[in-house]
């Protein structure tokens, strides 16, 4: 992300997060096809600490690929910014 801070015009990334871990059976996974990712800023005080900031958007398509993605646009009409997945034991 950071070597191609010089060429990359827009900030668009597909985020995954898996709370609970994701070889887990009971789990939780929010997925975001279309996020601006921030650049990492680092805080040396007297605990060294990294902040992340990360936007979900919504864009026009329905597939989150990457091939699909880098030819989306934003369209903050779309309700496709967030997808929600839960999984328990049986």
């Amino acid at each position: 992300m950071i070597a191609g801070l010089s060429t990359i015009t827009e900030t668009k990334y597909l985020v995954q997060v898996e709370v609970g871990g994701i070889s887990n059976s009971t789990r939780v996974e929010f997925e975001m096809p279309a996020t601006m990712v921030q650049v990492p800023t680092i805080d040396a005080q007297d605990v060294i600490s990294t902040t992340i900031t990360f936007t979900a958007q919504a864009f026009d398509g329905s597939s989150s690929t990457a091939v699909a993605l880098a030819a989306a646009s934003y369209d903050v009409d779309q309700a496709n910014d967030l997808f929600i997945r839960y999984y328990s034991a049986a």
